[in-house]
């Protein structure tokens, strides 16, 4: 049976991300591995934090709709740098009976994988806050 793989790179305008880069390295991924490419989705100019994310949900639509098999993403922070959506979109792909490959080998290993995003995640917060570890001000330790 063919896998059928889905690819999904996705840039800010000023996160110094490479739209062309990430889906190459997803297609390289995708080609090691003998699958077939059905559908290249890139995201330009929107933050994961957007309300309006169009090629996204139509990815989620093609996982809902049983379209592929697997989702190829250059890392976590691609589909997105808030931890709870983050979970959410790869609890309902695999709801789905999609599995999601990270192209960076850091990703490869499921713990670490997971570790990093949960960092990663919340990096986004903590600078919001612009405070020292995250602290709201006069917060204690």
């Amino acid at each position: 049976m063919t896998v059928r793989a889905v690819l999904y790179a996705r840039v800010c305008v000023n996160d110094g991300q490479n739209l062309a880069e990430q889906l190459e390295a997803c297609r390289e991924h995708a080609q090691e591995l003998e699958w077939s490419i059905v559908e290249e989705f890139a995201e330009q100019g929107a933050g994961s934090g957007s309300s309006s994310l169009p090629q996204q949900d139509h990815m989620l639509e093609l996982a809902r709709a049983g379209a592929f098999d697997v989702l190829i993403v250059r890392d976590s922070s691609r589909l997105s740098r808030e931890l709870a959506k983050l979970l959410a979109i790869e609890a309902g792909v695999k709801q789905y009976g999609v599995e999601i490959e990270y192209t960076l080998p850091e990703h490869h290993d499921a713990s670490t994988a997971n570790l990093v995003q949960a960092i990663g995640a919340g990096l986004p917060a903590a600078r919001r806050r612009r405070q020292p570890g995250g602290r709201k001000e006069g917060q204690e330790r």
